[in-house]
């Protein structure tokens, strides 16, 4: 065990005394890794910050969409004959 003063504000005597519990850790965000949130098209499981800041979607999920060409602009198009000389293509 550490010595240290009685009233010392170290991390791990705080702990030991029990003052950080709950509402009072330094990490605590109001309860928001108490809930539990899934991906919106299979229910999988995902972190909040996906469903609070990303696609509310898994991983394979948001890859499944890109790959149906909801995010590409040349979805069903096709490149002139200008543009494929110019590329050599």
């Amino acid at each position: 065990m550490i010595k240290h003063k009685k009233n010392c504000n170290c991390a791990p005597c705080k702990s030991l005394r029990g003052e950080y519990s709950k509402e009072n850790h330094p990490n605590y965000k109001e309860g928001v890794t108490l809930s539990k949130y899934f991906c919106v098209d299979c229910n999988k499981q995902i972190s909040y910050q996906t469903f609070l800041y990303g696609e509310k979607r898994c991983r394979s999920c948001s890859q499944r969409k890109n790959r149906l060409g909801k995010s590409s602009g040349m979805k069903g198009k096709k490149h002139s004959k200008e543009t494929r000389l110019k590329n050599g293509v």
